[in-house]
């Protein structure tokens, strides 16, 4: 199952499914039952955050990604070294610089003061790793931002 695209509570219940018959999956599905019951709740209470499915599968991965930011700015309180980070994200989604169609599996962008630093690559990249200690220099209350395409809050691509 790689099906980070869905919910949590959508891919345990795929998780329940491949289980094994015995105690342990019926304790699992009771548990999944109960997750999903909350969330459909939730879904139902707080329509601007979970749109319609089908109009959700049209959009692009970017797409998708600027909307979970979005809604993630809804819900958290950012300070200003976070904000400017969400916005050099916003727009690197918006320009085309980030594609999450062309990022491959444990890559991530990097961020660093509202500023663009790097494309998809790997994580503990010597070259940006050397970089932040530059980077806080230049911009002391700037803050890091890994950019890894998250399209939940339960899992990242």
């Amino acid at each position: 199952m790689d099906r980070i695209d869905l919910p949590m509570p959508e891919r345990m219940a795929i998780m329940h499914a491949e289980m094994p018959p015995g105690p342990e999956k019926d304790d699992f599905g009771k548990v999944v039952k109960e997750n999903l019951a909350q969330f459909e709740k939730y879904k139902k209470e707080n329509p601007d955050i979970f749109p319609d499915q089908v109009a959700y599968s049209r959009l692009s991965l970017n797409e998708k990604r600027l909307r979970f930011l979005e809604m993630d700015s809804k819900l958290l309180n950012r300070d200003k070294a976070d904000q400017e980070n969400y916005e050099a994200v916003r727009l690197a989604y918006v320009s085309g610089k980030l594609n999450l169609a062309k990022r491959q599996p444990g890559q991530a962008a990097i961020f660093f003061g509202g500023e663009f630093k790097q494309g998809w690559g790997a994580l503990f990249d010597r070259m940006w790793k050397n970089s932040v200690v530059q980077w806080k220099k230049e911009t002391p209350s700037g803050r890091l931002w890994v950019e890894e395409g998250a399209l939940n809050w339960s899992s990242t691509q």
